[in-house]
């Protein structure tokens, strides 16, 4: 969940790589497979909008081989592409604070260093 919360974090610091800024942040306290998928959810987003502003939708499938493929292709099709409806259910925002003081109280890994 907190992945997801934060997951577009990076967008105002770095607009053409925010997945790669919120990687960054959060590598020190998350798995390898949600760095994986945080760094390259914005290629993986374009399946949903591509075809409409001129990218190759299946840009992805450079990565289909990869271990984190499945992984991060679920997570853009149930918590990335889905919060652009405007109906879509939200939580307050003091829902996740616990959630996110968790995660980042965790003892931190160097990158490369997880287990």
């Amino acid at each position: 969940m907190v992945v997801a919360l934060l997951h577009d974090v990076g967008e105002a610091l770095g607009p053409m790589n925010h997945g790669e800024v919120i990687g960054a942040v959060l590598h020190p306290f998350i798995s390898e497979a949600n760095h994986w998928m945080l760094v390259n959810h914005p290629l993986f987003q374009t399946y949903f909008y591509g075809s409409h502003v001129g990218i190759d939708p299946n840009g992805r499938d450079i990565y289909r081989d990869h271990p984190h493929f499945e992984h991060t292709a679920e997570f853009c099709a149930k918590y990335d592409e889905v919060s652009f409806d405007p109906d879509y259910p939200v939580e307050h925002l003091e829902t996740f604070i616990p959630m996110v003081r968790r995660v980042l109280s965790k003892k931190r890994t160097a990158p490369g260093q997880e287990k």
